[in-house]
C-alpha cells in the first residue's frame, strides 16, 4: 500500500460522495460526466489483469497474507467496507486485542438506506468481514457457510462506530464466530457466523495461482 494510491483512493471517495449528495444542474451533468471519464481512460492505461481479491489486488503479487496485528486494514486492502484502497469502503481502523478484534469506521452518504441510516445490506457485510478477519486472529482462515445478522436498532451514518468480534475457534467441522457492531455503547446489529475451515495464515493465500 502506497500513500499515492490512498490518495487516489480518498480522491473518488469524495468524488462519490459528491455524486450521491448532489442535486446537479442538468446543464453541468455533459462537463463533469466528461471530467469523469477523461479520469476513467488514464486509469484503464494501468489496470491489472484479474482475478481480484479483498487481500491482494492481482493475485499472486503476494503469496502469503500481509498480518500486522496493530492494523488489520492492511490485511484487507481491497474491502468493500473495511480497504484503504478500495473506494467504497468507510474511514476504518482495526487491531487484534488479546483473542478480540476491535475497530472503528465510520460510514458516509454512499452506505446509506434508511434516512441517514446505513443500509442493512451494508451492516450485514461488515458483519461478515468482522468474523472472518476475527478467524484469521486465530492463524486460520474461515470461508462463511452462514451468517445470522440480529439487527437491535438503526446504525448510524457520519459517526464513529466501534467494531468487536471473537472467534470461539474451531468446534468440530466449523468455526463459530461473533461480532458486533456499536453506537454511543449500544449495540446496533450482531451477527454468529458459522465458517468454514480454510488454511493458516501463514500459507500462500491462493496456492493454487501462486504454484502457476
Amino acid at each position: 500500500m502506497t500513500a499515492h494510491q490512498q490518495s487516489l483512493v480518498e480522491a473518488v471517495k469524495e468524488l462519490a460522495n459528491a455524486v450521491r449528495t448532489s442535486d446537479v444542474p442538468p446543464s453541468e451533468v455533459p462537463r463533469i460526466k466528461d471530467l469523469i471519464e477523461q479520469a476513467a481512460a488514464l486509469l484503464d492505461r494501468h489496470v491489472a489483469a484479474p482475478p481480484y481479491a479483498a487481500e491482494q489486488l492481482s493475485p499472486p503479487n503476494e503469496s502469503v497474507l500481509q498480518w500486522d496485528p496493530a492494523d488489520l486494514c492492511r490485511t484487507i486492502p481491497y474491502s468493500p467496507l473495511l480497504g484503504k484502497l478500495n473506494p467504497l469502503s468507510g474511514e476504518a481502523s482495526l487491531w487484534v486485542d488479546g483473542k478480540e478484534l476491535r475497530g472503528t469506521v465510520i460510514l458516509s452518504p454512499i452506505h446509506v438506506g434508511p434516512i441517514s441510516t446505513a443500509h442493512g445490506g451494508v451492516v450485514a457485510a461488515l458483519l461478515d468481514e468482522l468474523t472472518s478477519i476475527a478467524i484469521m486472529a486465530r492463524g486460520r482462515f474461515g470461508y462463511t457457510r452462514t451468517l445470522t445478522i440480529t439487527y437491535h436498532r438503526p446504525t448510524p451514518l457520519d459517526e464513529e462506530l466501534s467494531l468487536w468480534a471473537q472467534s470461539a475457534g474451531q468446534i468440530g467441522p466449523a468455526f463459530l464466530t461473533s461480532a458486533e457492531i456499536r453506537s454511543g455503547g449500544k449495540v446496533t446489529a450482531s451477527a454468529v457466523a458459522v465458517h468454514h475451515p480454510g488454511g493458516r495464515i501463514d500459507e500462500p493465500i491462493y496456492p493454487d495461482t501462486v504454484s502457476r
